[in-house]
């Protein structure tokens, strides 16, 4: 999968996905540990997320409710438990064309 993220949206996107995680690890199921109530009416206050939001939306990382709360997708959480990999693996090729 080949997403293009600005900075700001890959940092919102991190910050998303590690409160997944956090609750994940705190023994809440997927379908609940994936929902997120609307960050504007005292909800989580997630730095960046109002710009975020349509580039997120758009990428297929959140999907978003009329209520205001959204979704992290399952492509979302694909994406950044790759991402860490992927790029480890692209510096190791990228060091590789150095070694004669």
């Amino acid at each position: 999968m080949d997403v293009r993220l600005t900075k700001e949206s890959r940092r919102v996107l991190k910050s998303i996905y590690d409160i997944y995680c956090d609750r994940r690890k705190s023994g809440s199921s997927k379908s609940a540990a994936v929902r997120f109530d609307d960050p504007t009416f005292g909800g989580l206050k997630i730095e960046g997320f109002d710009d975020a939001k349509p580039e997120l939306s758009n990428a297929g990382f959140i999907k978003c409710f009329v209520t205001g709360d959204f979704d992290l997708t399952d492509d979302a959480i694909i994406f950044m438990e790759n991402f860490t990999k992927d790029s480890v693996l692209k510096w190791i090729e990228f060091g590789t064309n150095f070694i004669p």
